[in-house]
């Protein structure tokens, strides 16, 4: 519902509203709601222990479906959400004519969101790191009664942390920000009869997306467990693969305890890929600020000039809460030579993956190696170590962008029209941390920054033919070949984006590396095809370059086995992709029938110059392609021609 009024009151446009909105979802996560199983020849194999090669030989597999053994699957007992939320905003705005010349723009908008909800209260609405977890006492006891080695108590003098879960359908999974007041000003200013400054500031705030929710607990996999003793005997077959049943979802009934033993979150090499939304939230707000000035010159062409200003704050970041902690993880600079790299990592590797006593033993149901007897030292050295994974959404990003544009005019006169464009920008954004254990977010240059940006474009009618200023006396014949023709052509350049490495070990400066993609070297060989785009000298390469243990190809988190805090950037700004170049040229004629009816006829040429556009270059110096371009993005040439009848 959006009703407005617009009152006119002297030199005043007045101009009031209202916009309400309720949002609606609902959505079933069926999962493997039939069950899911992967069949190959583990029992229908000659031995259990028979090599992959042999399990998977023809055959095996059909056999193992016959008999109704697959080695693995599970089933979900899905869920399903219904939520809903409200939105309201208000605005008022005032169209000012101070005078004929002169126009103020006065506005103001406040924006109210409800968050939220699910019908049946079956959503997180926040992960509450200070809550005392139900296991705390027992696992310190475990603790100090088997001391696991060189593990400092930690996290055990005070067990916390867990999840929270909406009380009924009335509780929202988020607090609501009344701070949304979005203030407009802008003018308009015309100098003179040729001449119009214009400017403005306002402050615009993303409203919240309804998408899925958060439900753990509210959808439980059973796994198939067909053996216990390598296919001597059979517990479960496909004929009936869960002889106890399915596992009920317990819901929000388990607490605090809830995915205890497991990842709450999931994540990668570049950090969270999920996360829990923390009931604190913020809308994002950027504050934008426009300036420009267009001048009328003569021959019909206009020329303007703008700048613009916009800087984001209260942005998502994803935060890992799980990190091991840093005195623990290597730490390796540009002077650090690769035989020491090696010795530290293994070092650290044994230290942190080392069995040692679980004070959790016993404590986690269906924990898996939480609940073990023993567990690896890194588990006990997080903050919450009776979960794996843990990421929070946490609103303190910020961005800045600005740019400068130029734009020139010519409009259409005598046969021909111009249009030329120019934007210089530059952003920065910080809105991730270089490492889950830093305080600060780290400043980057935005992966989407492309600081020039050019595009042309004209037509120009070819003065041959009738009514034009050759030919006009030309016989039909000839003109209906050689006349009336009319040329048109696009060019469009853009810089490239910044490449982003992950986490390697560079020895040399980052601000050296020159992405050369699209170019050639001396012997005419192309960078990024024959030879690598950039050098590779200072790269943890060479004869090592297949070892597991190359630092940084595996995430710092809990799951993770680089065990190695970053130092490269994670963009670099003078480390781009190749820049886009496209020019486009096309012919056409329209030749005219009778009255209301013709054809047209048209010669395209779509990248005439047949520029080649790479990306996807390869950034892993583990792999063989490291250096090397992986796809084409531009098609080649292409020349159309095309013909249209217009009646």
């Amino acid at each position: 519902v959006q009703p407005t009024l617009t009152q006119i009151w002297g030199n005043h446009t007045l101009k009031y509203g209202y916009d309400f909105r309720r949002l609606h979802e609902r959505f079933n996560t069926a999962g493997y709601a039939a069950g899911r199983f992967t069949i190959d020849g583990t029992y229908t194999a000659p031995a259990s222990n028979s090599s992959a090669t042999l399990r998977n030989a023809p055959g095996r597999d059909i056999a193992a479906f016959i008999l109704g053994v697959p080695p693995s699957g599970s089933i979900d007992n899905p869920t399903e959400y219904d939520t809903s939320s409200i939105y309201h905003g208000f605005f008022v705005h005032d169209d000012y004519r101070y005078r004929s010349n002169l126009t103020f723009n006065i506005g103001l908008r406040y924006e109210l969101e409800s968050g939220v909800r699910e019908k049946d209260g079956r959503i997180v609405v926040d992960f509450d790191r200070a809550a005392p977890s139900p296991i705390a006492a027992a696992a310190l006891a475990n603790f100090n009664s088997s001391v696991p080695v060189n593990t400092p108590i930690g996290a055990f003098q005070a067990l916390t942390g867990g999840l929270l879960f909406a009380a009924d359908s009335s509780q929202a999974n988020q607090s609501t920000d009344k701070n949304n007041f979005q203030p407009r000003l802008g003018f308009s200013w015309g100098v003179d009869n040729k001449t119009v400054i214009r400017g403005g500031f306002g402050i615009f705030t993303a409203p919240f997306q309804i998408g899925p929710i958060f439900q753990p607990g509210f959808s439980t996999p059973t796994s198939f467990t067909p053996s216990t003793n390598n296919g001597l005997t059979f517990l479960a077959t496909l004929a009936n693969p869960f002889p106890t049943g399915v596992a009920p979802s317990p819901g929000a009934a388990q607490g605090l305890m809830t995915f205890t033993g497991r990842d709450m979150t999931s994540a990668n090499a570049t950090g969270p890929t999920s996360t829990v939304l923390t009931f604190d939230r913020k809308n994002a707000n950027y504050s934008r600020f426009i300036i420009g000035v267009q001048r009328e010159l003569p021959y019909s062409i206009g020329m303007e000039a703008t700048y613009l200003y916009s800087r984001g704050s209260d942005l998502a970041v994803s935060r890992e809460l799980n990190a091991i902690p840093v005195q623990y993880l290597n730490n390796f600079n540009a002077s650090t030579d690769p035989t020491t790299i090696l010795a530290a990592i293994t070092s650290v590797n044994s230290f942190l993956n080392a069995s040692v006593s679980n004070p959790m033993r016993g404590l986690i149901p269906d924990g898996g190696a939480w609940n073990a007897t023993t567990i690896q030292r890194r588990r006990l050295l997080v903050p919450f170590p009776q979960f794996g994974n843990l990421a929070v959404t946490e609103y303190n990003g910020t961005s800045d962008y600005q740019s400068l544009s130029l734009q020139f005019v010519k409009r259409f006169t005598d046969g021909f029209s111009l249009n030329g464009s120019y934007t210089f920008a530059r952003e920065h954004q910080k809105t991730q941390y270089l490492n889950p254990q830093d305080i600060e977010l780290t400043d980057i240059v935005s992966p989407t920054e492309r600081p020039h940006r050019w595009t042309v474009s004209s037509i120009y009618e070819l003065p041959f033919g009738k009514n034009r200023k050759y030919g006009s006396e030309w016989h039909p014949a000839i003109d209906a070949i050689l006349g009336g023709w009319q040329m048109q052509g696009v060019y469009e350049w853009q810089s490239g984006e910044p490449l982003q490495f992950g986490n390697v070990y560079f020895n040399g400066d980052p601000a050296s590396l020159r992405n050369l993609l699209g170019k050639k070297d001396p012997n005419g060989l192309r960078y990024g095809i024959d030879v690598p785009a950039f050098a590779l000298s200072g790269f943890f390469i060479g004869g090592i370059q297949s070892s597991a243990n190359v630092p940084g190809f595996a995430n710092n988190y809990t799951s993770g086995s680089s065990n190695t805090l970053r130092t490269m950037p994670l963009t670099l700004g003078q480390f781009r992709n190749q820049r886009f170049l496209k020019f486009d040229l096309g012919m056409s004629k329209n030749f005219r029938i009778r009255e209301g009816m013709r054809i047209q006829i048209r010669v395209e040429a779509i990248n005439l110059l047949n520029n080649p556009y790479f990306s996807g270059l390869n950034l892993d110096p583990t792999s063989a392609s490291f250096g090397l371009a992986n796809t084409q993005r531009q098609p080649p040439r292409d020349i159309q021609i095309g013909g249209r009848f217009t009646f």
